[in-house]
């Protein structure tokens, strides 16, 4: 098992500020601050909670020379803000993909560089299969502010799309950092916010995941197992780590025996056929050419049938094709689906695959790797002049 650190993606002003036309800081703040009343004014807290926000972007707005349009809310900062830091997450429409925040008055520095994408739903903010939503968690240290300032955290609209949902969805909380924290991450924002986890099957929904729905099928498996195993592969995404150069840092979760061991022919009866299958020969060439050690355990005895981010074991054995264990990862093998006709091929990123298809049908099978110069692994070459 494999693990690694957060990384943060930057956010830096020049970034929140371009659009179609240039935006200066003092563009942005006129624009902003033309009309104070655009913004809904949230009042604090009655006790040391989080505070929600529910409001529709573009009912009134503030806008800069008919150039640029602005809305969003208003915030006053605590007496004590000084020993406590911005922690807050939303839920917005991705045609106000701009936000960011200044005092109502008065000159200002810094403001909001770092965020981090949601990796999974809230009960408080989101509905399953939501489209056209852009889902962040994000802190601002406590020196941006002044006690009891008045400060607007702005979205402005990008493009006019009258179908589109117009609704803010936040939670954001004055908080104090504990002592050993470093820095803001998924888990400490999560915790700050007290934000509960979406059920299991909006999880899945929002994943679009057919693995998932096999779990949560209780003809097949127990509530609790299907629970367990759909928490791992929340872990393993929010766990990985894409680089620029290729490389990455994941994890994948081999869990306990499930309660229940279903056939595989009733599940693929009821849900099709796998996206993609390995059996236990092809895992240890794979893992042998890669250059590590095939596994002394009986997985090495496993054809596994992945379904998305779930691989369901069954033995490589006789004819038994009972699941025996549930196996999660951060790769979602439902992306090399190919289409009916022409040539076609696909890459699960993190497991060195390449697959080459014609007319729907597999014809190559490949296991690239990027380090030390190996050739790639042939499983089965395309046919001669495809």
């Amino acid at each position: 098992m494999k693990t690694r650190q957060l990384l943060f993606s930057c956010f830096v002003f020049t970034t929140a500020c371009v659009a179609e036309e240039e935006m200066t800081k003092e563009s942005m703040a006129e624009g902003v601050r033309a009309n104070l009343a655009a913004y809904d004014v949230i009042p604090p807290p009655k006790a040391d909670n989080p505070v929600s926000v529910r409001l529709k972007l573009g009912e009134t707005v503030s806008k800069y020379r008919d150039q640029f349009t602005f809305d969003g809310f208003r915030i006053a900062a605590p007496d004590d803000v000084a020993e406590r830091d911005f922690v807050w997450c939303f839920n917005a429409p991705e045609n106000w993909a701009n936000w960011f925040i200044i005092p109502v008055a008065g000159d200002f520095e810094g403001g909001f560089r770092y965020w981090l994408n949601a990796d999974k739903l809230y009960r408080e903010l989101d509905t399953p299969q939501e489209k056209g939503r852009m889902r962040t968690l994000q802190t601002l240290d406590s020196g941006y502010f002044k006690p009891g300032a008045d400060y607007i955290l702005w979205f402005r609209q990008v493009r006019v799309d009258a179908a589109a949902s117009s609704e803010l969805r936040a939670v954001f909380r004055f908080v104090t950092k504990p002592a050993d924290q470093k820095k803001w991450d998924h888990g400490s924002i999560e915790k700050a916010l007290k934000l509960k986890d979406a059920p299991d099957a909006d999880q899945v929904a929002h994943l679009g995941s057919r693995g998932g729905r096999i779990l949560l099928d209780t003809e097949f498996f127990d509530k609790s197992d299907a629970s367990g195993r759909i928490d791992n592969v929340l872990f393993g995404i929010r766990q990985t780590t894409r680089y620029d150069d290729g490389m990455f840092i994941t994890m994948e979760t081999s869990s306990p025996p499930c309660r229940r061991n279903p056939s595989l022919a009733a599940i693929r009866e009821k849900y099709g056929p796998a996206d993609f299958v390995q059996t236990a020969e092809e895992a240890r060439r794979v893992s042998k050419h890669a250059g590590g050690e095939a596994d002394k355990d009986d997985d090495e005895q496993r054809t596994t049938h992945y379904y998305d981010y779930f691989g369901f074991e069954i033995s490589s054995a006789g004819d038994d094709d009972k699941v025996l264990q549930v196996r999660t990862h951060a790769n979602d093998f439902s992306r090399i689906k190919p289409p009916a006709k022409g040539g076609y091929f696909a890459q699960v990123g993190m497991k060195n695959l390449t697959v080459l298809y014609q007319d729907g049908k597999e014809a190559g099978r490949y296991y690239y790797f990027m380090e030390g110069g190996k050739e790639p692994l042939s499983i089965q070459e395309p046919p001669v002049g495809s």
